[in-house]
């Protein structure tokens, strides 16, 4: 991956990870949601036109997916944001997880992000260390 993608990536997970935190915090879950570069830089919110609570998150995820991908002429580097299950390498316990896939446009390959946190009492949120996945481009 070159630089200039690195930095783009790590621009718009940073803008967009902390609505995550939030409603954790807050709601302790949240529905997937999805954020842009633009051909300009700045950073845009994707959403979807149907209401969204009667779907599961996977229809979301996919819906969101296919809302980038119908614009991806309009972007630089989109990323879904979703809440996940996932087991923990060393222990092989499930951990909640901030899952986040992430495309630029001049990849040649997609990532699948996780981010495992703890929610604990008084609201602290802590995020353990993040690790990831290539995966093949869905968006570009």
């Amino acid at each position: 991956m070159e630089k200039k993608e690195i930095e783009d990536i790590q621009a718009l997970i940073n803008i967009f990870f902390p609505f995550a935190e939030e409603l954790i915090v807050k709601f302790g879950e949240f529905f997937p949601y999805a954020g842009a570069t633009n051909l300009e830089g700045e950073f845009v919110s994707v959403g979807l036109q149907d209401e969204i609570k009667h779907l599961s998150s996977a229809q979301v995820i996919n819906s969101l997916k296919a809302s980038l991908k119908s614009g991806h002429d309009k972007y630089i580097v989109t990323a879904v944001f979703y809440q996940v299950s996932t087991t923990d390498a060393v222990t092989d316990e499930k951990q909640d997880a901030i899952g986040v896939f992430v495309e630029h446009k001049e990849g040649q390959i997609a990532y699948d992000f996780f981010y495992p946190y703890v929610l604990g009492g008084d609201d602290n949120f802590e995020v353990n260390e993040s690790y990831g996945n290539a995966v093949p481009k869905e968006i570009f």
